[in-house]
């Protein structure tokens, strides 16, 4: 859990300070989206199902009353990764215009 939140956070505070200096590159979600699918599927070969790593394997707990299977939980996470990073994307176009 610890280093979950350090790579989180110091991640998001990397890809802030980067689009404050280097400008937005709209558009590219999609690109962010591909690459997070990627590293699932690495997740999802080469790590212990019991981890859970990036939610490759079952359904979290908590969301166990939302839904039947890990297959639709799955859908359901990727589809608003994709909500989130085209949000991200609107607003970073935004606040950080590109230079």
């Amino acid at each position: 859990m610890p280093l979950s939140v350090l790579t989180h956070f110091g991640g998001a505070g990397i890809a802030l300070y980067a689009a404050h200096r280097l400008g937005a590159a709209p558009g590219t979600w999609w690109a962010s989206w591909l690459f997070a699918l990627g590293a699932q599927g690495i997740c999802r070969l080469f790590t212990r199902p019991e981890w859970n790593v990036n939610v490759t394997h079952r359904v979290y707990d908590a969301w166990k009353p939302f839904f039947k299977s890990f297959r639709s939980f799955w859908v359901f996470c990727i589809g608003m990764a994709a909500v989130i990073l085209y949000s991200m994307d609107k607003l970073f176009s935004i606040f950080f215009l590109a230079h």
